[in-house]
């Protein structure tokens, strides 16, 4: 998470000193750099953003199913893995469970 934070950060300090050098020589290339690596850095942010929220959402998420279920599910557990441990939790659900003497005397 950390190294896509970073790589965001290079990528617009690398457009937008693209665009400034591309005033000076006036070139093509390093307009055209400057504006995709500013247009890629922005998207960047976006999914920056988005995954920093569900990083921070997944640390109360296995608060609350360690409280629910007695697992100690850490929050890097979550994030990576969030759809097999939902996939475990709606088995365990439908386990049915038969009490008593299915065998019947008659």
């Amino acid at each position: 998470m950390s190294y896509l934070v970073f790589a965001t950060v290079v990528l617009i300090i690398l457009g937008v000193a693209c665009m400034m050098f591309d005033e000076k020589y006036d070139n093509f290339a390093l307009a055209f750099t400057g504006i995709a690596s500013l247009i890629i850095g922005f998207i960047l942010v976006i999914i920056v953003a988005i995954a920093g929220y569900c990083w921070v959402a997944s640390e109360t998420k296995a608060r609350i199913i360690n409280n629910e279920y007695g697992t100690k599910y850490t929050k890097e557990d979550i994030f990576y893995g969030h759809d097999v441990i939902d996939t475990i939790q709606q088995i365990k659900r439908q386990r049915i469970e038969i009490n008593g003497n299915i065998m019947r005397d008659k």
